[in-house]
């Protein structure tokens, strides 16, 4: 009861998170695997045995063309931690090729727009800039793209 209780309880703050734009918690682990704190606290990530860390399993799979939605249907992860993975890749100096999950260029400008009127360190400012017209996803795929290109500034 009280693992289902803590599931139900990540959900609601994932949800707050996505709904105001602040980075997704990673909770792609269960718990009992997660590394030791003095791993943590050097911001590495272990690796088991013959397997890539799970940011490299996601870009992966972004380049044989998945989307992010099946991405996570494939990990069993949210779309939101999907999405902080490529957010941490791309921040690390990686390029990622985004160019399938882009909106259309017109569409591409006006959040670039946005995100120049509104910063782009949050994203819920940007959402309601843009009349709300737009999801969270397309716009943390934009603002990505945008940044790898030197459109924004880097967070």
């Amino acid at each position: 009861q009280l693992q289902q209780s803590a599931a139900d309880f990540m959900q609601v703050i994932r949800a707050y998170a996505e709904a105001h734009g602040l980075p997704a918690a990673h909770d792609d682990e269960p718990v009992g695997e997660r590394p030791a704190a003095d791993t943590k606290a050097r911001g590495r990530q272990p690796r088991q045995q013959g397997q890539g860390t799970t940011y490299e399993t996601t870009r992966e799979l972004l380049e044989q063309g998945l989307t992010v939605g099946q991405i996570a249907e494939k990990r069993g992860l949210a779309a939101t931690t999907i999405l902080g993975h490529l957010e941490r890749v791309s921040g690390q100096g990686d390029i990622l090729d985004l160019t399938h999950l882009l909106p259309p260029s017109e569409r591409l400008d006006q959040i670039e727009l946005a995100f120049r009127t509104c910063g782009s360190v949050f994203l819920h400012p940007v959402w309601e800039h843009l009349g709300q017209n737009y999801d969270y996803e397309e716009l943390r795929l934009a603002r990505i793209h945008l940044r790898q290109e030197g459109r924004l500034e880097q967070a």
